[in-house]
């Protein structure tokens, strides 16, 4: 069975069409690029497999299950989360901070907004894991906004997998460590 399907995706904008007809399966650990000229429909792609926007025709199957109506949000329950061309971090908050928010997202916990994520064993625990696994362990105490623009690229794939993504859809990444602990696709 195929982690990710789409059949006769199409999108259109007015007159323009976008996407038209398109057709892939992606196995469980393949890895897979989209490579285009801007104006392409690569990201309009991402935003129909994501579920920011829905499609004019096709279906779009997620480990064997139809998800072409489900809304982003639910999509990312089931494991398939999208990083965006521009970086949707917390600048003022450490890498560790940003991590532990999608942490405790996933694990539906109460969020603890007003207690250090030190005061939480098992929070900073999974957040520093997450972080290691990114190759950003060094950088845990540091605010985004001093991060390069390259770790920060790196932290929005943690936060995806902090919120437990098995597969990934990624807008213009590059990166060699975005492999990870997940399916990833994404067009360059």
């Amino acid at each position: 069975m195929s982690a990710l399907a789409i059949q006769g995706l199409s999108k259109r904008f007015g007159g323009g069409v976008a996407v038209d007809d398109v057709s892939l399966e992606i196995g469980r650990g393949e890895l897979h690029a989209l490579i285009g000229p801007n104006g392409a429909g690569k990201t309009t792609l991402i935003h129909l497999l994501s579920g920011a926007i829905g499609p004019d025709a096709g279906s779009v199957r997620l480990d064997g299950r139809d998800v072409t109506a489900l809304p982003m949000h639910r999509r990312v329950a089931r494991g398939l989360a999208r990083s965006f061309q521009i970086t949707g971090l917390f600048p003022k908050f450490s890498a560790i901070e940003n991590v532990a928010l999608a942490v405790q997202a996933r694990g539906g916990r109460h969020f603890g907004c007003w207690r250090a994520i030190a005061d939480d064993d098992e929070l900073e625990r999974d957040a520093r894991a997450v972080l290691s696994e990114i190759d950003l362990a060094e950088r845990a105490d540091m605010r985004v906004d001093a991060l390069a623009h390259g770790e920060r690229r790196q932290l929005e794939v943690g936060l995806a997998l902090a919120a437990g993504a098995t597969d990934l859809l990624l807008d213009e990444p590059r990166p060699a460590w975005a492999r990870a602990k997940a399916n990833a696709w994404w067009p360059c």
